[in-house]
């Protein structure tokens, strides 16, 4: 977990919200089952540029569920909540790290509709 989850996080500024499960921290956790295996389909993509290099391929370990903050938000290749946790754990991070103009608009385009996550 620390090479995944602790360091990038502590390297960000942000290890008292993400990296660890423990009490106040964030929970995040990923279900992934590395035996399933699946093909990989252009319609599965869930970012707007369709092309892969893996397109057609066979591959082993899958996310099957994904938690931010406790709230299931994928569930076996679906998105099941809204973005507005996204804009609002943004504008968190943005806060106390300081804003990037990066990071502002970043934010901006999620509240307008126009980014994907």
């Amino acid at each position: 977990m620390s090479g995944f989850a602790r360091a990038p996080a502590r390297q960000v500024g942000i290890s008292h919200l993400k990296g660890s499960l423990k009490p106040g921290a964030d929970a995040d956790i990923v279900i992934w089952n590395p035996d399933r295996e699946f093909k990989v389909e252009p319609s599965m993509i869930h970012h707007r540029h369709k092309l892969t290099p893996y397109a057609g391929e066979v591959l082993r370990g899958v996310v099957e569920k994904t938690f931010l903050r406790g709230q299931m938000v994928y569930d076996d290749g679906e998105f099941v909540s809204s973005l507005s946790w996204t804009t609002d754990f943004a504008r968190k991070l943005v806060s106390e790290a300081g804003a990037s103009a990066r990071a502002t608009h970043a934010i901006t385009a999620l509240d307008q509709g126009r980014a994907r996550v």
